[in-house]
């Protein structure tokens, strides 16, 4: 994944959180998805992209591979020692299905906002 895709993605959930006022559930399918370049690692890290985590309330992803789970694994555990309000529950699951019972059930329970009917 290139600088520009992870820049494209993350303005796009920062329109998003915009137009809904925040308390976005993300679904990202990355089962297509080759290595981060060091460019789209730092952009994702970028301070200037802190009003986007605000507004994940949780999120699901689909298809990582097992090196990419254990390197964002080791990265969340590192943030939620340090700032654990800055991160937000994560899920890596193969399915699309798997992502939505898991974001249903933590809407329900743990994030304080209503579930969809």
């Amino acid at each position: 994944m290139m600088d520009e895709d992870m820049r494209t993605q993350i303005e796009a959930l920062r329109a998003l959180g915009e137009r809904t006022g925040g308390g976005l559930f993300w679904i990202a399918d990355v089962s297509a998805m080759g290595s981060l370049t060091p460019q789209a690692r730092r952009a994702a890290a970028a301070h200037e992209f802190a009003d986007v985590r605000d507004v994940l309330r949780g999120s699901a992803v689909v298809g990582a591979s097992f090196t990419t789970r254990v390197v964002a694994t080791l990265l969340i555990r590192a943030v939620r020692s340090l700032e654990p309000h800055k991160i937000r529950p994560v899920a890596f699951v193969e399915t699309e299905a798997e992502a939505r019972v898991f974001l249903k059930a933590y809407r329900r329970h743990g994030a304080g906002v209503a579930a969809a009917p």
